[in-house]
């Protein structure tokens, strides 16, 4: 049964500022960003929405002790297992009510106190989105590498996970993929079809003897046309399949919430589902 969390949030007054934190695996360092999140002032007031994405060390316990001592207005939200980053900041948004929300990492790759210039910056500007980057970038050199391609990195991604999440951000929001296979398809095509006069050519003016040479390349080239093509299209429509199947993007398995007063509020442990 899907339930939604029904709070006070709606009738209170509006905060200035959202700071919207997936957290995996990150107990070493997640209470010492809180720490200097929670001595910012920020005009307008701001909360703090911690998102547990499925952490298996003790994130969760550092959390809740992190919740019950809060000093400004905090949600914590456990999700039923680990749903990757974007989804763990696409549940936290969710949850969110400040006229701003600003994202953070748990590992203070993010300076804490680019926060508030970052605010000031996005309300004197009045633009919809501001994105940051980093100056210097000091991690292994194929940690960099691939955070190119996502323009992002991460302290707890793996080879697999930046290239699972590389793929999942070029797939899901782009047609780009498919226009690279159609045009990768025209160029090898043209190859192969080049290959093949060339052979033919061969054939007919220098009598060559028959060999292997040219039917591997010509089955190898067309084998991995078909293959990248295939991979490609059946990658959408297996995307396809889920989103009419209204797969969840997240499952929130609690949500707690704390107000100024120092009272927490907390949900039934309901499962709530997100909607991809």
């Amino acid at each position: 049964m899907v339930e939604t969390d029904q709070t006070s949030a709606e009738t209170a007054p509006r905060l200035a500022l959202s700071i919207v934190i997936p957290v995996f695996n990150g107990a070493e360092s997640v209470a010492e960003l809180i720490g200097a999140l929670e001595k910012l002032r920020i005009p307008g007031g701001h909360e703090i929405v911690l998102v547990n994405d499925g952490s298996v060390d003790n994130s969760l316990q550092v959390l809740h002790a992190l919740f019950d001592n809060a000093r400004v207005p905090m949600t914590l939200i456990d999700l039923a297992r680990n749903y990757g980053e974007h989804n763990a900041v696409m549940a936290g948004l969710r949850h969110s009510g400040g006229a701003h929300v600003i994202t953070m990492d748990d590992d203070l790759q993010n300076p804490p106190a680019e926060v508030q210039r970052l605010l000031a910056f996005s309300q004197r500007s009045g633009k919809q989105v501001v994105y940051t980057y980093y100056d210097h970038k000091r991690h292994p050199m194929w940690r960099n590498f691939a955070s190119r391609f996502a323009s992002r990195e991460r302290s707890n991604y793996t080879v697999r996970r930046l290239i699972r999440l590389w793929m999942s951000m070029f797939v899901n929001f782009s047609v780009m993929p498919l226009r690279i296979s159609t045009f990768t398809g025209i160029i090898l095509s043209a190859f192969g079809a080049l290959g093949g006069a060339i052979v033919v050519g061969e054939a007919l003016f220098r009598s060559p003897p028959p060999g292997w040479a040219s039917l591997m390349a010509a089955v190898l080239l067309l084998s991995g046309v078909q293959l990248l093509i295939l991979g490609i299209v059946g990658e959408y429509l297996g995307r396809l399949y889920l989103t009419v199947n209204q797969k969840p993007q997240s499952i929130v398995k609690e949500v707690r919430r704390r107000q100024p007063s120092g009272v927490a509020e907390r949900a039934s442990p309901a499962w709530l589902s997100q909607s991809a």
